[in-house]
């Protein structure tokens, strides 16, 4: 085998002169990866050396031929040395900018190149200054050509995830730069909203996590404070501005007559981690205003309360954003967000408040699947611990104890033949419903199973032993337990 690869070096070196038989010796090479898998690293350096990287430098190099070169440095790069990783990187950020000639497209020659840079990154390699790859993919995002763009937002989404803290600088300029791309992909009415929207959102949402992420400590010098806080404006103000543009511009013109659709349901999880983020990095009341949250959470908690697609690695999205908006309305008492204003006539009834929607969604969350009904009942409880959730929105306050405690009882039905860890916060969870109207509750136990309440309080009985596993471990669920324990 070894000989047989040396002759083809040969071969080429000698007898070949055209890019169309190069091309069938790069192809070769590629297949060569079970081989070169067993043979030390320097040589398949010598090879790929030799033989392909002199390509990036030739003037007269097929753009067909160098297309085939990026393939095979993909394929090969983690059987390379590691001091290959600079020189290989170089070549394809070089690819990546290829401009077309004459009557040649070369677009496969810099998505290649953007592939295989990819693959580069996965084996671990960080380039000395990353700012020249990010703006090459700013750039790319918004061609029009959705494929090209799809496989930049994905590239750019692993450069963010790899680079992380290496890139926090850089990521005001690309939340803004993503935010303004995303919008020129939106098709016009009625089409519907093309895949790239998928890897766009997820970009975003995995640069907007990595700016929240960056917060620095309270030691740090006021510079670097300075500008994460002007960093913070720029991200605030692009994502609100996006959120605004996908979601409150369709409802706007929908109200005009107009049909124009919101974003596809597979983008929820991204969407919802880029609101979180937003809400994560609000620091000022009047900010509420500007950025109009409160009828973007409308809008939110509506896509949310229609979600039935559950996905574990999607759904944990929405809840780590639900509790972000619970500390915002807690924080700042958004009025909207627990009573909707009633419209004056002849305009149709106000829709139900985003807190209803929301506690809608965990409802049919606490049956999905087990992380589910932890999460969900985590989030039922902030939503009933709200101080504003008051006398003057009983009928709020009633509508989510009867969705919390329905759907808790009645997952504990179906797994009450043994004790199981869920138990606990589905009775948990109608132990707060209880104690905030225990006359209510019980008649909603008793209305959906005969003694229902007995059944309640016989499980309470057996989480609050020593032997249950998981056990009351806070100081507020034995006290719960105990409050709602029946004589």
């Amino acid at each position: 085998m070894e000989a047989d690869l040396l002759s083809l070096f040969i071969y080429y070196k000698y007898f070949l002169n055209t890019n169309c038989m190069y091309y069938g010796v790069l192809m070769a090479y590629g297949g060569l990866q079970d081989f070169l898998k067993d043979k030390n690293p320097d040589y398949t350096e010598k090879m790929v050396q030799n033989n392909v990287m002199p390509l990036y430098s030739s003037a007269s190099c097929s753009p067909y031929l160098l297309d085939t070169a990026n393939w095979l440095l993909g394929e090969l790069v983690s059987y390379l040395p590691q001091q290959m990783n600079a020189d290989m990187y170089n070549a394809l950020l070089k690819a990546m900018v290829m401009p077309d000639e004459d009557d040649i497209n070369c677009y496969p020659v810099r998505t290649s190149a953007a592939a295989a840079i990819g693959e580069l990154l996965e084996s671990f390699y960080g380039p000395p200054k990353w700012l020249p790859l990010l703006k090459i993919l700013v750039g790319v995002v918004n061609e029009d050509d959705e494929n090209i763009a799809s496989l930049m937002f994905h590239l750019l989404m692993n450069v963010v995830t790899l680079g992380d803290h290496k890139i926090t600088c850089h990521i005001p300029m690309l939340v803004s730069a993503i935010s303004a791309a995303i919008p020129k992909h939106v098709p016009p009415s009625p089409e519907p909203w093309p895949q790239v929207f998928e890897p766009a959102f997820a970009a975003l949402a995995a640069t907007s996590r990595t700016w929240v992420d960056s917060v620095p400590e309270e030691e740090d010098p006021n510079e670097t404070a300075h500008e994460w806080k002007t960093g913070t404006a720029t991200v605030v103000g692009a994502l609100a501005c996006l959120l605004q543009k996908v979601w409150l511009s369709p409802v706007q013109a929908s109200n005009r007559g107009i049909d124009i659709s919101l974003p596809p349901s597979s983008c929820l999880d991204a969407v919802s981690s880029i609101l979180g983020a937003l809400m994560k990095l609000i620091i000022d009341k009047s900010q509420l205003f500007h950025l109009r949250i409160e009828e973007l959470l409308v809008i939110w908690s509506q896509l949310i309360a229609e979600w039935d697609a559950w996905k574990e690695m999607e759904d944990m999205a929405v809840f780590a954003a639900i509790e972000e908006v619970v500390v915002v309305v807690k924080k700042y008492e958004l009025k909207s967000f627990l009573v909707r204003t009633p419209l004056p006539p002849p305009s149709p009834p106000a829709p139900p408040c985003s807190i209803i929607r929301i506690g809608a969604f965990l409802a049919k969350a606490i049956s999905a699947y087990p992380s589910a009904t932890w999460r969900a009942c985590s989030c039922a409880h902030m939503l009933l611990h709200l101080p504003s959730l008051s006398l003057q929105t009983e009928d709020v306050k009633k509508a989510l104890i009867f969705s919390f405690t329905h759907a808790s009882f009645s997952h504990f039905k179906g797994i009450q033949h043994k004790p199981f860890a869920l138990w606990k916060p589905l009775l948990i969870l109608i132990g707060a419903c209880y104690v905030s109207d225990p006359d209510y509750v019980e008649r909603i136990l008793e209305k959906d199973v005969e003694n229902g309440c007995t059944i309640w309080a016989s499980g309470m009985a057996c989480i609050s032993s020593m032997s249950f596993d998981p056990s009351l471990s806070s100081r507020s669920e034995i006290k719960l337990a105990g409050l709602t324990s029946f004589s």
